[in-house]
């Protein structure tokens, strides 16, 4: 669902609209990154708790 977000943001930023600072893409990159170790945790301990997944 946040797939579109980056591609938005950069064909905004060819344009001229907006300039986003590095940090942002820092900050987006970060909160992914936790999203996915997240949910991979929780997917194991579900597993775990009731031996399969779905």
């Amino acid at each position: 669902m946040a797939g579109p977000v980056p591609l938005l943001n950069g064909a905004i930023m060819a344009v001229g609209i907006a300039s986003q600072p590095w940090t942002y893409f820092q900050w987006l990159a970060g909160i992914l990154l936790a999203y996915c170790v997240r949910t991979q945790a929780l997917k194991f301990v579900f597993r775990r708790r009731f031996g399969m997944w779905l």
